[in-house]
C-alpha cells in the first residue's frame, strides 16, 4: 500500500508551511506499508522555541485552510518538540 494521493497532498501543504517559516531538514517518510495508521511522517528541526511555535502556527493554518483539522497535538509544553496528528 502507498500513502493516498490526499496525505501526499496535506504533507506538501504542511511542508510548504514549515519551509516558510525556515524549517530545517524537512523530510516526508512514507510509512503506509509499516503502520497502519498512518500514511506519511513529516519531520522538520528548528533553532529554537520561537521558531517551533511559528512552524507550528503556520502548519495549524495551512492545514485547516485545505480542511485538515488538527486530531490532537503534543509536546508543546517541553518547548522542545511538537507532534501534530491530521488522522
Amino acid at each position: 500500500m502507498t500513502a493516498t494521493e490526499k496525505a501526499l497532498e496535506l504533507a506538501r501543504i504542511a511542508g510548504g508551511a514549515a519551509q516558510e517559516k525556515k524549517a530545517d531538514s524537512i523530510v516526508a517518510m512514507d510509512v503506509s506499508d509499516h503502520i497502519y495508521i498512518t500514511d506519511i511522517f513529516l519531520v522538520c528541526s528548528a533553532s529554537n522555541a520561537a521558531q517551533i511555535n511559528a512552524i507550528r502556527d503556520e502548519v495549524e493554518r495551512r492545514m485547516l485552510d485545505a480542511g485538515a483539522k488538527t486530531i490532537r497535538r503534543e509536546g508543546e509544553r517541553e518547548g522542545r518538540w511538537v507532534l501534530m496528528d491530521y488522522g
